[in-house]
């Protein structure tokens, strides 16, 4: 199976930096308002064919049946922890127009997850926006050319986070990093012949750094050892 057959189905992550916040008249909610996808804008996933990623770009018809059949979506902090407005409750709203998918989630303050969040994005200690999708259908053009054609958004989510995820499914991603650096340490330990255990540990260290910003919040980190066996699977 391909690269390309894997993703079809895979949970994905998108971000960009594109939102704002308004306040209601009652006082009780604010608004996070904004685009969650651009259409018109193509950007590099895993670096881009350079690095061996790909170029990206979503179809304007790619978000019409998921969003046609009433999908269930939340709003999260890092994809992860409680919902703070949900597609189901109505609190919520999500549509398309020529720029792309829109998203504007009602927020209540009266809650605590609510109130933090709100003084989170005053401080811009979250300032950027991403969510999560499953693709349906997509085509490559060309090598390292992907167009989103249909996406399945339903269960996933829209999150403020601290980093737009900007990158192909994060396991794929881990390992394809993991395996460049894994080649890369080896080659610098064989040439460090006067201290080989002092390179080795640097290595360690660079995988675990790695990982520790490539693992989603809320989830189990991989061991060094599982992290390598799934570079070799």
């Amino acid at each position: 199976m391909t690269t390309q057959d894997k993703l079809l189905g895979a949970p994905e992550w998108r971000g960009i930096d594109d939102y704002e916040v308004r306040k209601s008249s009652d006082g009780h909610e604010f608004f996070v308002r904004g685009y969650a996808s651009l259409f018109a804008s193509e950007y590099p996933v895993g670096g881009g064919p350079e690095l061996g990623g790909w170029n990206e770009r979503v179809d304007r018809g790619a978000f019409d049946k998921t969003l046609a059949s009433s999908p269930d979506v939340h709003f999260l902090i890092n994809h992860a922890g409680k919902s703070l407005a949900r597609t189901k409750s109505g609190t919520l709203q999500l549509s398309t127009d020529k720029t792309g998918l829109l998203s504007e989630a009602r927020i209540d303050r009266r809650t605590q997850d609510g109130r933090d969040l709100e003084i989170s994005l005053e401080r811009g200690d979250l300032d950027e926006m991403s969510f999560a999708f499953r693709t349906i259908r997509h085509d490559w053009p060309s090598d390292g050319e992907r167009v989103l054609l249909e996406v399945n958004i339903d269960k996933g989510d829209v999150s403020v986070v601290n980093n737009g995820a900007n990158d192909a499914t994060r396991i794929r991603i881990a390992k394809d990093a993991l395996e460049a650096i894994r080649s890369y340490e080896v080659a610098e330990v064989r040439s460090a012949l006067e201290n080989p255990v002092a390179a080795l540990e640097e290595a360690r260290s660079h995988i675990n750094r790695l990982l520790a910003e490539l693992v989603p919040s809320g989830t189990r980190p991989l061991s060094i050892a599982e992290a390598l066996r799934e570079v070799g699977s």
